[in-house]
């Protein structure tokens, strides 16, 4: 395909087909053309920034246990902030998740598509945490009656302790 070389300059940039060649008189030189390709890119860029962000305060958990699992509750929350998106919360809903009673929380900035992942594994684990909790202490309960009726002898159960 011949490429233009001409003195017409470049709509892009002003130089002359003879300077950068392109492949018609129209057309922009392969300067102008990357340039155009980073400014495309950036816009793109730009566009993935302009995400809605919301604000989430976590609260702490008030079933046995719950202080270790907000702590890690908080740390995966932690993963997630931008707390440069702060600007963008301003007036909009925040989630909150939890008893609102307590001053220990932690406020994070997220994308709506990470609060809702978060509201997701705080419903599920306040759902699940209290079964779990009580499966334990029946468990126990159990094992204390074994042993207080023979089935099981401490040596049995140090046995089993030990598999």
């Amino acid at each position: 395909m011949a490429r233009y070389t001409g003195p017409k300059p470049c709509p892009g940039c002003g130089c002359p087909g003879s300077e950068k060649s392109r492949y018609s008189v129209a057309d922009i030189c392969h300067e102008c053309e990357d340039i155009m390709k980073l400014g495309k890119a950036t816009i793109a860029r730009n566009k993935e920034d302009q995400t809605e962000y919301q604000s989430v305060r976590i609260f702490p958990f008030y079933i046995s246990g719950g202080d270790a699992i907000f702590n890690e509750m908080k740390n995966v929350a932690r993963s997630m902030n931008d707390e440069t998106k702060n600007e963008l919360t301003r007036g909009k809903d925040s989630v909150y998740l939890g008893n609102f009673s307590s001053n220990n929380s932690l406020q994070v900035i997220v994308t709506k598509g990470q609060a809702e992942a978060l509201k997701a594994l705080y419903t599920t684990l306040v759902t699940i945490l209290p079964a779990i909790y009580s499966k334990g202490k029946e468990d126990g309960q159990n094992l204390l009656m074994q042993l207080a009726n023979g089935s099981l002898t401490l040596d049995k159960f140090e046995e089993q302790k030990k598999r």
